[in-house]
Formats: structure tokens, sequence, C-alpha cells
């Protein structure tokens, strides 16, 4: 049962930190301490939400504790980046350490709660859906909690590491030229072929075709060949965009499923 507990939080964590925070709810709370509040808010609603399963008076006490935990190092996180010129590969830091203590505050959160020994059980109706269809609900919970990590997470993890080996300085560029929306739009249409990259990666790892995956990568890769063979820090860049992808879904995988 703990790993059930630790996957709805971390459900909750993703809807609350990504999938209902919007770009410019992102950028305005590390400035302004009633977007932040609000952000806190729609992140304890994510949990309550995710936490419906398993859903009980006692849970509503971790979920305050843990909502207050992002509320404080969100407020942190903004007065660091409000104090100081940060440059991106101090951002990039931040960011994921910003991550990694979030986790870590819903990992340290289980633990306790399975320690104390505390009762942890499905609601009735989910008990009862689970014994009458025999339904593996662990594994449903699994799979929702797999699909909006390759999503939008590793979307938004991919593009903030690879912002710092962008060749020729993409940004400076689109501002000299005007070429801004030209620009974003490419981005966007990357980060879709990205996302679907990763979904069949997963389908292939569900099913054990892991050799299959070459052939993904190599498809990927014949849509850019001549740029990839002219231009060598275009190359690495996209090398390393694949790679992290890669990583990410099969890292994913692993952790979740095993």
């Amino acid at each position: 049962m703990p790993g059930v507990v630790l996957k709805l939080f971390f459900i909750g964590h993703l809807l609350g930190d990504y999938y209902l925070q919007s770009e410019e709810l992102a950028t305005s709370k590390n400035k302004s301490l009633k977007k932040l509040l609000k952000h806190s808010v729609i992140y304890l609603i994510a949990i309550c939400f995710a936490i419906i399963p398993i859903f009980s008076l006692n849970m509503l006490k971790w979920i305050f504790i843990i909502s207050v935990s992002h509320f404080i190092l969100d407020f942190v996180k903004s007065f660091i980046l409000n104090k100081n010129t940060v440059e991106n590969k101090t951002k990039l830091l931040i960011y994921l350490f910003d991550q990694l203590l979030h986790i870590f505050v819903l990992i340290i959160s289980t633990a306790i709660i399975y320690f104390l020994a505390e009762p942890v059980n499905f609601i009735y109706i989910i008990q009862y859906v689970q014994n009458c269809f025999q339904i593996d609900v662990v594994n449903i919970i699994s799979w929702i909690l797999m699909v909006l990590v390759i999503i939008r997470p590793c979307s938004v993890t991919i593009r903030n590491i690879l912002n710092n080996f962008r060749p020729g300085n993409d940004e400076e560029k689109s501002q000299e030229t005007g070429a801004d929306s030209e620009k974003e739009s490419q981005r966007s249409a990357g980060a879709v072929i990205g996302i679907l990259e990763r979904c069949i990666i997963l389908l292939l790892l569900s099913v054990g075709q892991y050799s299959a995956i070459g052939f993904v990568l190599t498809a990927k890769s014949i849509a850019r060949y001549n740029k990839i063979a002219e231009d060598p820090a275009f190359s690495e860049y996209y090398l390393l965009g694949t790679l992290l992808s890669v990583m990410l879904v099969v890292a994913s995988y692993l952790i979740i499923f095993q």
C-alpha cells in the first residue's frame, strides 16, 4: 500500500505543478505572492483529487502538510530568483533541485505514514469494483502516473535542459530577426514529436519489444538527416534531446513498474 500512496501523491504533484499550472502562472508566481497562493490552492485541490481512491480524513492531514511544504519551497525559490540575477544554467539547477525537493517531501510523507502504520485503504466503491471485476487498480494507477510523467513533465524538463545547449543561441537570433513565432512553432512541433516518441517507446517497453525502439529513433533521425549531416552543433543538440527523451521514459518505466 505505501507504493500506491506514493504514486497517488505523485499524480497529484504532476497535476498541480505541470498540468494545472499555465506558463503564465509558472512565471508570475515567482514575482507575485497572490499568484503563488493561487498556485498553492490549485496544487492542494490537485492532490485532494488524486487521493480520492484512498480518501480518508486522516489523509487530509498529509495533503495539507504536503501542500504547505510545496508553498514554502516555491516561496524560497521565488525569493532566490528575485534576489539575484540568475543565468540559464543556474535556473536549470534551481528547477531540478526544486523538483527533487518536492519529490523528497512526497517520499518522506509516504514513509512516515508507513512507519506510523496509519490505516490506508481503497474507498468502498474501488474495493467493490476490484473484487467484482478482478481489476488491478494498482496497475491502472501506475499507468496513469506513467502517462502523466512522459507527456508534460518530460517535455518541460527536456526543454529546460536543452535551453542551455541550443546551437547558435536561438533566443538572441529570434529577437534580432523577428522570427519569434516561427521559432516557437518549430519548438511546439518538436515537443509534440517528442511526446509521440515517448508514447511509442512506452508501448514497446510494455510488450517487451525493446529492439523495436531502435527503429523509432532511426525513423526520427531520417527526417533530420540533412541538417544532422551538415551541422555538427545541431547534431549534438539533437542527439542530446533524443537521449534525454529515451532515458526519461525508460527510467520512469523501470521505477514505476518494477
